[in-house]
């Protein structure tokens, strides 16, 4: 964990595998980090300390995002299902299938949970039970960023397509391809001023 100045505050021990997943809760007080051997570890960002070593995964674990309340963590791998996780006793509360294969990438907000991956498929769910969306590419999906404020999600696929959908439907609204071709930035700048903010949409 490094300060906004670029200086190193802390090294985490764990894992101890390579990392291909991280992300921050809402108060920026814990992060959450999955590795290629199934490990998934919490730590807290002010000490350095492991706050859970979460067991379960049997396979790596390619997303996690946080629910808005701080005390939901979800996280999601290779085996194509979501496991929910409570911080306060840092147990599985529920996990289910997916149905989009081995999953690369995770996104939540607002209840509504988004998974895709090597399938090219996206599913979006209200619950374990509750699939309510879901949308098929060509291509494996290589990351998702939910945009709730304004009822779209951002997705790229490994061809280098990024796609535009509605939420919670999944219905698709635009789609350009990088690298750069002609009137790509025009329509990105359009995107923009939808509200969409480029560098999140560029994963940036």
């Amino acid at each position: 964990v490094a300060s906004l100045s670029g200086e190193v505050k802390h090294t985490f021990k764990k894992p101890t595998d390579w990392v291909l997943t991280n992300r921050f809760s809402p108060d920026g007080l814990l992060v959450a980090t999955g590795d290629r051997f199934g490990g998934l570890f919490v730590c807290e960002t002010e000490s350095g300390e492991l706050f859970w070593n979460l067991r379960g995964h049997t396979g790596p674990v390619h997303g996690v995002a946080w629910d808005s309340d701080q005390e939901t963590l979800l996280s999601a791998g290779a085996d194509g299902k979501i496991r929910v996780w409570n911080m306060h006793h840092g147990e599985l509360t529920a996990q289910w299938d997916a149905l989009v294969g081995g999953i690369l990438t995770l996104g939540r907000s607002k209840g509504l949970t988004v998974a895709a991956g090597r399938s090219g498929k996206i599913t979006a769910w209200r619950s374990p039970v509750a699939m309510v969306a879901e949308f098929q590419t060509d291509e494996q999906i290589e990351n998702v960023e939910l945009l709730p404020n304004l009822d779209r999600m951002v997705a790229s696929d490994a061809s280098g397509k990024i796609h535009l959908l509605s939420l919670p439907d999944l219905k698709p609204i635009s789609v350009v391809t990088l690298p750069k071709q002609e009137r790509v930035m025009e329509e990105l700048v359009s995107w923009s001023g939808q509200g969409l903010d480029l560098d999140q949409m560029l994963g940036k």
